[in-house]
């Protein structure tokens, strides 16, 4: 590695980068930026010129995140400046036109005209470019904290928001324990949740953000800094912040939001965070408003407090006209979790920059956020959830049959009368049975051929998913009816989920995202990019078919069902969906890119601008080999779908593994295909060998094992962490196992 710079220096003089003729003055935190370093910038601040997105390759160690950080906002501060001249430029020479009554009525006329065209005021202007917007995008949490922790040490103190799920930031108790008894397959239940708290009063935290935000960044959501440009449409009360009494769900018609979209002046907002420090007891405070760069550890912690803003709305409402936002792959990739999380009324992707750190997960993490399975517990619970809000709207119905013209009248002004038919959730119940029956036909007649020694294909074409849904009646002319059907029936069994219990809402939440995939995979005509498949019985589950035995008790007996899958295979399909929302760059960089053309190809998007700095490895200490046969010499280590799940290969690849770790004097990494297949192995190795025991026995390594949960990652990042610590004092070393998207590195 490049040895370490003796120290930072805050107050170093700007480094100038010339692109195009147009000089960038980059502060960077170190007076000498290593050669390497300035070639990084030079081609990030060139791709944002252009517009065009990057390739950009680094070796672990030559500073890859100051460099994206410091050229990025270095951008974004020269595009500020111009547009701050160019708009008051537009300001002068409108004065100038204003000789005469007649071009000031023309000028009134062409207001009126404005504000009833959404979007020209830009254009009237002469095209007025928006802020730069950027958006730091890393695997995990625990990894962006790193790199917030790097924000701070630089002279930037850009207005910054890290993105969190409600079940990360949410400090209410009430919340926390429904939400358990909903079970995690519900994605959805947290937010409905929450809303409960905070329409019933068993949450405050929600209107203390207000407050925060006033007092910290001079946005008064209350009443809000935009009320007369908007004709005073906007109440701050609806949003449920500050002083009000009202306790309407945040965002109904997200209407206010796109007014909070924009920020105030930046004369207050800098004035502000100077005065206060940014944080209000968040986040470090140098003196330079960097407690306005909170992470998620920050959030909770200001949450907490006496009085305490909620995390979660906090995070949201610092993310509206933030200039650096960071948040997991996830809430980029995945196009729901997008929306909900940064949609319209929170940024513009217009003018936006996204980086993606450590982007060689890239094309496997934009394939799995294309994909979508649906197992048989999902169809049980769907089932379940369809016929819960059967029985609830049709208690509604009966109670209201005695009801006259105008007293229902009066019960749907009050939103106390049911909104549809008790009849459309008996009809959704009925077409999940249908499914469920269709699906254990394909694999009764999958089994039936492998019987007669047929070899199956490992998946199906695209199309077969939807040929198996039409036999249920679920195609382009029904899925959106059945959409909001499902909608309505998740609203009403997430509400109810102390009384109907665990896993509430969550079936049809599944079912929903798995048809909003699919049918928007065939409406956009990019079918051919993905494979469908039906598998074998895999998972058990209580079975919804025999609830009741002989002598009317429940049936608890344990079924097994197959699992449908509709499995993207062109990581591009994600990067288009990114390119559609207007972004102006995407910067790709990791330590492993090469062989660029091959990973752009698998994009398909345009990638002019590439990097590739040079190894600070010498050639002469790396040595690469392939194993072709394990120890035994008779099984050839073939790691292709047919022969990885035989019991001879991971045997050989397990003994393999314990020769190589007992020789390897230090720690020893080792990657797998996907963590199906590791998880298999492991298995294996744990219940049938004595391998597991034996790596750890005899070798004197930790064996880490990345987990597949985010939530689990952070404990297993530790133990690697205090695994190299002994090393340091004990000489012990560490075995690191990982699926191919891992991001663990040896370091010794």
């Amino acid at each position: 590695m490049f040895p370490p710079p003796k120290s930072r220096a805050h107050h170093s003089p700007p480094i100038q980068i010339i692109v195009q003729n147009v000089s960038y003055s980059v502060k960077f935190p170190f007076p000498e930026p290593y050669p390497s370093q300035i070639v990084m910038m030079e081609k990030i601040l060139f791709a944002l010129r252009e517009g065009t997105n990057a390739l950009l390759e680094s070796p672990t160690g030559t500073g890859k995140t100051v460099c994206l950080l410091c050229a990025t906002l270095a951008f974004a501060e020269h595009e500020e400046k111009q547009r701050i001249k160019q708009k008051n430029t537009k300001k002068k020479n409108t004065k100038k036109r204003k000789d005469t009554e007649k071009e000031e009525k023309e000028e009134k006329e062409e207001d009126l005209e404005l504000k009833r065209t959404k979007g020209v005021k830009e254009e009237y202007t002469g095209g007025e470019p928006s802020k730069v917007t950027i958006v730091y995008v890393s695997r995990t949490h625990s990894q962006l904290q790193q790199v917030i922790s790097e924000l701070k040490a630089t002279e930037y103190a850009p207005r910054s928001s890290v993105v969190g799920s409600r079940k990360q930031l949410c400090v209410n108790e009430w919340v926390a324990e429904a939400a358990k008894k909903m079970g995690d397959g519900n994605k959805r239940g947290a937010e409905k949740l929450c809303k409960i708290a905070c329409n019933s009063g068993k949450c405050d935290k929600k209107r203390n953000v207000g407050t925060h935000m006033e007092r910290v960044f001079g946005i008064d959501v209350v009443n809000g800094w935009f009320a007369n440009q908007w004709g005073g449409e906007f109440n701050g009360g609806s949003l449920g912040y500050g002083r009000t009494t009202n306790h309407h769900d945040f965002g109904t018609k997200e209407r206010a939001g796109s007014i909070l979209s924009q920020l105030p002046n930046e004369d207050v907002l800098s004035s502000k965070s100077s005065k206060s420090g940014g944080g209000d007891g968040g986040g470090d405070d140098d003196g330079k408003g960097k407690g306005s760069i909170m992470d998620i550890e920050d959030l909770v912690k200001e949450g907490k407090r006496a009085n305490g803003p909620c995390p979660y709305y906090l995070a949201r409402e610092m993310t509206r006209g933030a200039e650096i936002i960071f948040a997991p792959y996830s809430y980029i990739l995945d196009a729901g979790v997008r929306k909900r999380a940064l949609g319209d009324t929170v940024m513009n992707w217009h003018n936006s920059i996204v980086i993606f750190d450590e982007a060689h997960n890239a094309e496997s993490a934009c394939e799995e956020a294309a994909s979508r399975d649906l197992t048989a517990v999902h169809v049980a619970n769907a089932i379940k959830d369809a016929d819960a809000a059967f029985q609830y709207y049709s208690m509604i119905e009966e109670s209201m049959e005695g009801l006259s013209k105008e007293e229902k009248k009066d019960s749907k002004k009050t939103g106390t009368y049911p909104t549809r038919s008790a009849g459309d959730y008996l009809t959704l119940r009925g077409i999940f049975a249908a499914l469920e029956r269709e699906i254990a036909i394909v694999c009764a007649q999958d089994q039936e051929r492998v019987r007669k020694g047929e070899t199956l294909p490992s998946s199906r074409d695209g199309w077969f998913i939807f040929d198996l849904l039409a036999k249920v009646n679920i195609n382009m002319d029904t899925y959106a009816q059945m959409i909001e059907v499902c909608e309505d029936a998740a609203n009403v069994v997430s509400m109810r989920a102390e009384e109907i219990g665990k896993g509430s809402g969550a079936g049809l939440e599944r079912v929903k995202d798995f048809l909003d995939r699919a049918f928007e995979a065939k409406q956009k005509g990019l079918i051919e990019c993905y494979r469908s498949r039906v598998g074998p019985p895999e998972e058990e589950f209580s079975s919804t078919w025999s609830k009741k035995n002989d002598d009317g008790r429940e049936n608890k007996r344990l079924a097994k069902g197959p699992t449908m899958s509709f499995w993207c295979m062109v990581p591009g399909v994600i990067v288009n969906e990114l390119c559609e929302l207007g972004v102006k760059s995407l910067l790709l960089a990791s330590g492993t890119l090469s062989p660029m053309d091959s990973f752009a190809s698998e994009l398909r998007a345009p990638f002019p601008v590439r990097l590739e700095n040079p190894h600070v490895i010498p050639q002469e200490n790396v040595w690469a080999g392939a194993f072709l046969k394990g120890p035994s010499n008779a099984v050839s280590l073939n790691s292709s779908y047919r022969f990885r799940d035989t019991e001879q290969y991971k045997s050989e690849l397990g003994l393999l593994i314990l020769r190589v770790a007992r020789v390897t004097p230090d720690g020893v990494l080792v990657f797998f295909p996907s963590y199906g297949v590791m998880a298999k192995c492991i298995e294996f190795w744990k219940t049938r060998t004595s391998i597991w025991n034996d790596i750890a026995r005899t070798t004197k390594k930790t064996l880490v094992v990345e987990p597949k949960e985010s939530d689990a990652f952070l404990e297993a990042f530790e133990s690697f962490n205090k695994a190299l610590e002994r090393s340091k004092t004990n000489s012990w070393s560490k075995v690191g196992l990982t699926n191919t998207d891992g991001s663990a590195k040896d370091d010794e």
